[in-house]
């Protein structure tokens, strides 16, 4: 009589256990994967906003707001309606350039402080001519009319 090999038809414990390993080691990496994904994404939406506020804060500088001179510089919060968490600072330091006396060189910085200790700071420079010297762009208050006559004789 020969022997005749039976045809296997399943996995063996060993093969189960094996693979299933395997497959939970790819979730896992997986999963990070996808934690890491969304931190990136976090970080980089606020950098974006970190932009922006500084972008705006800048602006408001350059274009000569009272509530933000140039020679002093300043720092504070902002407002619910701009940051309703109130998590969001920003500084204005500025110093004369020493290339003419009406131009600074103006950092604006804003920054987050996260509650696992992590934070977001962006920080923009530029060179700013003094508002005061070359005139604001915001609306003055009392209106400039102009008035021409000509007179002439024949």
């Amino acid at each position: 009589m020969r022997y005749r090999p039976r045809l296997r038809r399943g996995l063996t414990l060993l093969e189960v256990i094996v693979s299933t390993a395997i497959f939970l080691i790819a979730l896992v990496a997986l999963v990070q994967l996808v934690t890491l994904g969304h931190e990136h994404a976090r970080n980089a939406r606020e950098q974006t906003d970190a932009l922006q506020k500084a972008q705006a804060k800048l602006a408001l500088v350059i274009a000569g707001d009272p509530d933000y001179p140039i020679s002093t510089g300043g720092n504070g919060g902002y407002d619910t309606d701009e940051d309703p968490q109130g998590a969001w600072t920003w500084s204005i330091e500025s110093e004369p350039s020493g290339i003419d006396d009406h131009l600074y060189n103006v950092h604006v910085t804003v920054q987050r402080q996260r509650s696992d200790g992590t934070g977001t700071s962006v920080t923009l420079s530029q060179m700013v001519l003094d508002p005061q010297y070359r005139g604001s762009t915001l609306p003055s208050s009392s209106s400039r009319s102009s008035s021409s006559s000509t007179s002439g004789s024949n």
